[in-house]
């Protein structure tokens, strides 16, 4: 979408600003990684929100699963980017959105092993049956 590329620009030019304005006031490396973590999750979660709205006048389910993949991205990039120390419920946190990603990618496949299953029947009922070379060879005495 048209409007997904423009906040993706919007993201880089937003975040050079960051760093040139941050490096000119001697920021330190984790500072302007913050920055930078938070702007790009907001960019994702803006993106998987006008995706969402899109799905909402699609016919298929398989189109929702982009919109969560990336906001579940998104609130993770968001939760990394808010951590000052690592501690075991980050760490739980982190897993738990690896595996729901994990998951999201695995159900994804699933809708596109079945699209192409779809297709591929839809396009073989369309034509007769092959011959294979014994059957022509058949055909021809």
């Amino acid at each position: 979408m048209l409007i997904q590329m423009v906040l993706g620009i919007a993201a880089i030019v937003i975040v050079v600003a960051v760093l040139i304005n941050d490096v000119d006031h001697g920021k330190t490396a984790g500072g302007i990684e913050r920055q930078v973590f938070v702007i790009i999750a907001a960019v994702l979660a803006g993106a998987a929100a006008l995706e969402l709205a899109y799905t909402l006048f699609t016919p298929s389910a398989d189109e929702l699963i982009d919109p969560l993949m990336l906001g579940v991205s998104a609130a993770l990039l968001y939760l990394v980017s808010n951590l000052t120390q690592l501690t075991w419920q980050a760490g739980v946190a982190v897993v738990l959105f690896t595996i729901a990603l994990s998951l999201l990618f695995r159900v994804r496949a699933s809708f596109v092993a079945r699209a192409e299953a779809k297709e591929d029947s839809s396009a073989d009922q369309g034509r007769g049956p092959e011959l294979t070379t014994d059957d022509k060879s058949r055909k021809d005495v």
